[in-house]
């Protein structure tokens, strides 16, 4: 008996999670489906640099709504659509589409820090952020362009050191441990 009464409430929490999981999804889905606003995202680099980005969204609150990924348009430009209701956005754009060098919170916002991961090596990074408001029935286009924001010095020369000087101290400042989303360095 007590075996039955185990049973029975393990079917029944896998029953109730399983429809409530899918009552979300459901509404989420029927909301971005029924918007009318379709946003157009553009990336853009200079040249020989890739475009194609992470694009993480923030609604007006910045609180974060989804990630897209934009598919190489052209040689120094990506591009990417969504449908969104209306409102206003926050985009920040990522690139490389590998990003395992850098910890990146799973639910950031524009202010987010991303750092170097443990144990990597410094890649490069490029990042964009713009906004935008979408009225109701209105269409968007947001042009990002990518910038590189993070670099590594990996070596420094000091040349034509006078025969009697007897050392060098080099300082570079500022220097900062991560940036933000939006591309602000911390």
């Amino acid at each position: 008996m007590k075996h039955f009464i185990h049973s029975a409430a393990a079917i029944m929490s896998s029953f109730v999670c399983l429809v409530s999981c899918n009552e979300q999804e459901s509404d989420l889905l029927s909301a971005n489906q029924s918007s009318n606003n379709q946003l157009s995202i553009v990336t853009h680099t200079r040249e020989g640099e890739t475009p194609i980005a992470s694009v993480y969204l923030f609604n007006a609150n910045n609180a974060f709504v989804r990630t897209l990924q934009t598919d190489a348009a052209g040689y120094t430009s990506a591009s990417a659509s969504v449908k969104l209701p209306e409102g206003s956005y926050t985009l920040c754009a990522l690139s490389p589409r590998d990003l395992s060098h850098f910890q990146i919170p799973e639910t950031p916002t524009p202010t987010s820090a991303i750092t170097l991961a443990e144990g990597q090596t410094m890649s490069d990074l490029l990042i964009g952020s713009a906004t935008t408001t979408l009225s109701d029935g209105e269409n968007g286009e947001v042009d990002l362009e990518l910038q590189r924001k993070v670099l590594e010095l990996s070596s420094i020369t000091i040349s034509q050191v006078p025969d009697g000087v007897t050392g060098v101290t080099v300082s570079i400042a500022p220097f900062y441990s991560a940036i933000q989303f939006n591309g602000e360095y911390i």
